[in-house]
């Protein structure tokens, strides 16, 4: 009875406005958005990487460029994981009403999640001076706020399909959280990857190469 519910409260595509954006286009209009969000996440990601590098100007812009379009695959893998984890962990959790199209809207309330957080972190990378302590803390706090951000969209889309509690729908998002965003499986998304790569540097203090 509470997957009925959750399911007619959110709508038969999912909650909220990807989920009528669901229900008029399908899923492709779910993966241009999600692709859409990933071309201003990767603007980051291209801004850090390439400060490293000593990048400006029309260098900046073609690392952007390569960093958006190859990078994309990840970022679309990232997606399927989440919808993966969600409905695993929804299910074990005894939440129900989370079919594969459902858990595929509510994974995509991700992607604006770790896109707000990467555009807000930009700034603060700049300010850092790109380096040193606060370039550390700057990645760091950066890379896990972003997987909170995603955690506390998918616990908002996961009591709405499912219209269960908030301590159980916040479990599910905050375990789906972890499994993507800790490693072997953090290892396919672009966000860890770009994370790993400048730690390692700016630990060692070495120039990007």
């Amino acid at each position: 009875m509470s997957g009925e519910k959750g399911g007619a409260a959110g709508g038969p595509a999912g909650p909220g406005p990807l989920g009528r954006l669901a229900g008029r286009t399908g899923l492709w209009g779910l993966v241009l958005i999600v692709l859409g969000l990933w071309l201003a996440e990767a603007l980051h990601y291209a801004v850090v990487a390439g400060s490293l590098h000593g990048l400006s100007g029309l260098g900046l812009l073609a690392y952007y460029a390569r960093v958006a379009v190859f990078a994309s695959v990840l970022a679309a893998t990232r997606w399927l994981l989440y919808m993966g984890a969600v409905w695993l962990f929804a299910w074990l959790l005894g939440l129900r009403g989370l079919d594969g199209r459902r858990a595929l809207v509510a994974a995509a309330y991700t992607a604006p999640a770790h896109a707000l957080v990467a555009l807000a972190a930009t700034p603060a990378w700049l300010l850092s001076g790109g380096g040193g302590r606060a370039g550390v803390l700057v990645v760091v706090a950066s890379y896990y706020s972003s997987l909170a951000a995603a955690a506390a969209a998918l616990a908002w889309a996961v009591r709405r399909i499912t219209g269960g509690g908030w301590g159980r729908a916040a479990a599910a998002a905050a375990l789906s959280a972890l499994l993507v965003g800790l490693p072997p499986a953090a290892m396919l998304t672009p966000g860890f990857n770009v994370y790993s790569v400048v730690l390692y540097v700016l630990q060692r203090g070495q120039p990007a190469g």
